[in-house]
């Protein structure tokens, strides 16, 4: 049988949670957590998304889609390292009441849902489509 197998790097502080078959010495890396970029490395992420686990399920309304097309994708680079990224302003999206997927830590530091955000992000990519497939079909 396979089992669980957590590392720890002491040296750089890094988290390695992977397989090991029981049958030899191969142990697979499933996720690897850098300590000291905080980067996460996973050959894929799921969501929970089983219609079982929903409730108050609804269609995307027109006013969230206005509000995910007046949030504008930044460039920036983090502070405590000078990575360069492309992303969000978490306090631009709760300027545009999309407080729904922004959280605030103990520390008063914000994270954004950025998987919901895409979300709104397409819905508003097809609802232009339509809106320009609707005028050139007049």
């Amino acid at each position: 049988l396979d089992y669980v197998h957590l590392t720890g790097d002491t040296m750089t502080g890094n988290l390695k949670l992977g397989v090991k078959d029981a049958s030899s010495t191969n142990i697979t890396e499933n996720i690897v957590l850098e300590h000291d970029t905080g980067k996460i490395t996973a050959k894929s992420f799921y969501q929970s998304s089983d219609k079982r686990l929903k409730c108050n399920i609804k269609d995307i309304s027109d006013e969230e889609i206005e509000k995910a097309e007046a949030i504008k994708l930044k460039s920036f680079n983090f502070k405590s390292n000078n990575d360069f990224h492309y992303g969000i302003i978490a306090q631009d999206l709760e300027e545009k009441g999309l407080n729904n997927i922004v959280t605030e830590k103990e520390d008063g530091y914000k994270s954004v849902d950025y998987i919901s955000l895409l979300v709104l992000k397409v819905a508003a990519l097809e609802k232009e489509i339509k809106d320009l497939k609707d005028k050139l079909n007049k």
